[in-house]
């Protein structure tokens, strides 16, 4: 696998064409990787095979084009074996006893969907935000029992969480650091050539998957508490006649 990084030669599935899907497909398709692009919705596909983006983001359509146009990048609605699958679906919240607990349905059936073509060697990277443990205890077990393969000896599996923001997607894919989990050796050198293979500043760190996971939850928390200490900061300062911006 490692030499097939190399030489571009790999088939990458990207799982989700959604506001991470579709700039990954992208990202990876313009660094010469062959990418399909699925998704469930066929309005989406439909959307995408007319070479129109359906989500606002800038910069996106014109570098969509590009890998669309070069047959790089083919958006589909059907799967098909892959080396890489990776999963991009959402994660919302829902309510659970008077709790807020996350929504792994998405994150199921997506593992349901990819593991009829799985392989011995294949790699299913999840980048979807979720509790630790998800990536092998939900998608990884998941896979094993569909696939009757057996999870880090027969296929691999590995979390590298999204760290992108609206806006500017398609730059901090290239420059921001990754966070790569995986508890199996070969899936961690495998992911971290992979998307280092993207990176033209960033840095890909490597630790085991739970860490990976709470790594992204505790980074959206402390993002979460700095813009509510800065909205508290201007409710007193507006009280007090300060400017904030100045403050």
């Amino acid at each position: 696998m490692e030499q097939k990084i190399k030489d571009k030669t790999i088939k990458i599935t990207v799982v989700g064409m959604g506001y991470i899907g579709l700039p990954t497909s992208i990202a990876f398709a313009d660094a010469g990787f062959e990418v399909n692009g699925y998704d469930v919705n066929e309005e989406v596909i439909k959307t995408l095979k007319s070479g129109k983006i359906h989500i606002v983001e800038p910069d996106l359509q014109e570098a969509y084009e590009k890998v669309l146009n070069s047959g790089k990048l083919k958006p589909t609605n059907e799967l098909e074996k892959s080396d890489v699958f990776i999963i991009c679906v959402p994660t919302p919240y829902i309510k659970k006893e008077d709790k807020k607990v996350s929504d792994l349905s998405y994150v199921e059936a997506a593992s349901k969907s990819v593991a009829p073509y799985i392989d011995k060697d294949t790699l299913v990277i999840l980048e979807s935000t979720v509790p630790p443990m998800t990536t092998e205890e939900i998608m990884g077990k998941i896979i094993e029992k569909e696939s009757k393969l057996k999870i880090n000896e027969d296929f691999l599996v590995a979390h590298c969480p999204e760290r992108v923001l609206p806006g500017k997607i398609l730059y901090e894919l290239k420059h921001n650091d990754r966070i790569i989990g995986a508890s199996n050796k070969k899936a961690e050198e495998i992911t971290k050539q992979l998307y280092e293979s993207i990176l033209t500043e960033g840095k890909a760190y490597t630790t085991d998957t739970n860490t990976a996971e709470m790594c992204k939850l505790v980074e959206n928390t402390y993002r979460d508490i700095n813009i509510a200490f800065a909205n508290e900061l201007s409710i007193i300062s507006d009280k007090m006649n300060i400017n904030v911006f100045e403050l």
